[in-house]
């Protein structure tokens, strides 16, 4: 089954952090940074967070946070 791209946040609450965890990983690789991912915090705050827009935008959101690392090794918090 395919998701649109357009799809709100608030459609996918439950999938927030499997779709961020996904593009950590895939930004993490392209940009040879090895960022491990979210700490069990980070995941229950963008999980209360009030995400605006929709999953494009997620993305772009942990592009600029992977982007804007300041060591290669790193977690999100």
């Amino acid at each position: 089954m395919l998701f649109p791209s357009h799809s709100t946040i608030e459609e996918r609450v439950e999938d927030i952090v499997v779709i961020a965890n996904n593009f950590i990983k895939n930004f993490s690789i392209e940009m040879n940074k090895n960022v491990f991912g979210l700490t069990k915090s980070a995941e229950q705050k963008l999980i209360n967070y009030n995400l605006p827009g929709n999953i494009r935008e997620l993305k772009n959101i942990i592009e600029r946070a992977v982007i804007f690392l300041r060591t290669r090794y790193n977690r999100f918090e």
